[in-house]
Formats: structure tokens, C-alpha cells, sequence
């Protein structure tokens, strides 16, 4: 793009509303050229003479459509970034820093969903490390990550100041995507998970990491992940380091809960709010009750309870 002519140039970044066409150009001019500004340059210096007028146009384009309600979502905003990182122009990542969003929501539906190329998470790392973002909000709700592209997510997150809460309900990461979370954990107040298909080995990943977190996490919902009892087993050495826990259908039954519920008995400060609902806690009742003054909600919602005598 930067070896077309001004008014060319000017006419394809309208064009990228037309979300159709942004998909395939960021086919052709991501994941099949590698070739950067310096490089084109080099190659082409006749053609850039206009090169400070096509860079105003972008940064025209930064400041003004791309932080209209709405075009986080729909992707737009990555096309800018892999732009600003391509120019490697300084004005323009300054000027982009400063106006930049707290809240990055990605979030698709799960049939229609955004997808998340390797040049698309470099973009947003590039744009991370040259600044010390605090963001309120980030959501990868139902995005699919190509090949390790979710590895290089979490690396470009880790280079935030802070994120208050990370939504990545819906990636289909399973057990190596937990284990790469542990990369930016302490960087994440609340985490959101659910759905992702993560078991007991992620759970480990995830609990051996957030056990040595300065300060607690104020949620951890693992909601719709088949952790089972071996993945309830290892979140209890990392109990004291979570405020809120969501462990909804996750498949827990009687040893599981069990050994959660002694863990919780032994904590130093009460959880806020504990969800079991919908896993079989009949049989462990007993126990729940015995830790309730360690617990402030306690949440059993389609669970199956017997009789109590309180």
C-alpha cells in the first residue's frame, strides 16, 4: 500500500470499512508479505516521495474513524495497528498511544468469529511495548487464534501496565493456552474462561502461578471447563490468592469438593463468592456447610442437595 499513489492510497483505507475487503487484505499484506516499510524503500525510493503526505492520511484515518463506537469490535482497529507498526513512524504511535482505548473488545460471536493472525497479535505487541497501558478491559470472546497465535497474545498482554479483566470465554485453548496465561497473570485482576476447554493440566498451569501473585485475583471463572476433581485438587493451593472462584460444570464430585472445602476451612480471609453449581456436590454437603463462615456467597445453583437439618 505505501508504494500507491496518494489518492489510491486514500481510497483503499475508506475501502477497509467494507469488512469483506479487510479480511483479504489482511491475507495478502500480512501473512504473505513479510516485506516492511524500510525494506520497500530500499527497493522502490522513487516511489515514496509522497510519503509524508500518505502518513498525515493514516494518521488522519487513526484519529478520527477508528475510534468510532463499535470498530474495536468488528476488527477495524487491527488494521490500523498493523498499519501504525508497518510505518514505523513515531508521530503516528504517539499519536495513537495517546488516544487509545481502555477497553479493546474483540468479542464475536461464536459462529461468525473474528480470527487473530500471527500479524495481528505482532501489531498489538509493538503497539504494547511502546507504551505502559493500564486497560479496564480486554475481550477475545469467541476469537480463533492461528496456530500459536494465542501464545503470542499473551506475550503482547504481558507488556501492559495492568489489565482490571481479561475475557477469552469461547478460544478453544485448552491446556497449552492455560499454560500460556501464566505469562501476563499478573497483569489480570479478573480472568474470565469459560468454555475453553481446559482440564486438570491447565488448572495446574494456572494455579502454580497465580499461588505466588503479590496481590489476590478478584475473580477466576473457569465456568464450562471440564477441570473434574484432579483440576479442583490443584486450584487449592492457590485458593488464598483468589477472591471470587466460578467452577460451574466443570464435572466436580464428592473427593474434589471435599478437598476444596477443607483447603477453604484453613483460609486466613473469607472468599467473596464460591459457584459449584451444576456438579455433583450431594454427597459433600456436609463439608460445604462446615466452610461456610470462610465463604461470604456460596452459590449451588442445579445441584442436587439432600435433606438439611440446620
Amino acid at each position: 500500500m505505501c508504494t500507491l499513489p496518494k489518492q489510491s492510497f486514500t481510497e483503499k483505507l475508506e475501502k477497509f470499512n467494507d469488512q469483506h475487503y479487510e479480511m483479504v487484505a489482511k491475507l495478502v499484506y500480512g501473512i504473505f508479505n513479510p516485506v516492511n516499510l524500510k525494506v520497500l524503500h530500499m527497493i522502490f525510493p522513487e516511489a515514496f516521495t509522497e510519503c509524508k503526505e500518505k502518513q498525515a492520511a493514516l494518521q488522519e484515518f487513526a484519529g478520527g474513524q477508528i475510534w468510532q463506537e463499535g470498530n474495536q469490535k468488528n476488527g477495524q482497529l487491527l488494521s490500523v495497528l498493523s498499519w501504525v507498526h508497518e510505518s514505523e513512524d513515531n508521530e503516528t504511535i504517539k499519536m495513537i498511544s495517546e488516544v487509545f482505548p481502555e477497553e479493546l473488545n474483540f468479542s464475536t460471536e461464536p459462529v461468525h468469529g473474528l480470527m487473530f493472525t500471527p500479524m495481528d497479535v505482532v501489531s498489538l505487541s509493538y503497539i504494547f511495548s511502546k507504551n505502559n497501558f493500564n486497560f479496564s478491559q480486554i475481550s477475545v470472546r469467541n476469537v480463533q487464534f492461528m496456530g500459536n497465535t494465542f501464545d503470542l497474545f499473551t506475550k503482547a498482554l504481558a507488556c501492559a501496565k495492568k489489565i482490571d479483566s481479561l475475557d477469552v470465554s469461547g478460544v478453544a485453548m485448552g491446556n497449552e493456552g492455560a499454560r500460556s496465561l501464566v505469562q501476563c497473570l499478573e497483569k489480570i485482576n479478573k480472568l474470565e474462561m469459560l468454555g475453553c476447554g481446559v482440564g486438570g493440566g491447565g488448572v495446574k498451569y494456572l494455579a502454580e502461578k497465580i499461588k505466588t501473585l503479590s496481590t489476590p485475583m478478584e475473580l477466576l471463572d473457569l465456568t464450562g471447563n471440564r477441570i473434574g476433581n484432579n483440576g479442583a485438587k490443584k486450584l487449592c493451593v492457590c485458593l488464598h490468592k483468589v477472591r471470587s472462584l466460578y467452577l460451574e460444570q466443570c464435572e466436580l464430585s464428592g473427593d474434589g469438593i471435599k478437598q476444596l472445602a477443607q483447603r477453604i476451612r484453613r483460609l486466613d480471609e473469607p472468599m467473596v463468592e464460591l459457584h459449584l453449581g451444576s456438579n455433583n456436590i450431594e454427597d459433600v454437603t456436609d463439608d460445604l456447610l462446615r466452610c461456610l463462615p470462610k465463604i461470604n456467597q456460596l452459590h449451588v445453583n442445579e445441584c442436587t442437595l439432600p435433606h438439611i437439618k440446620l
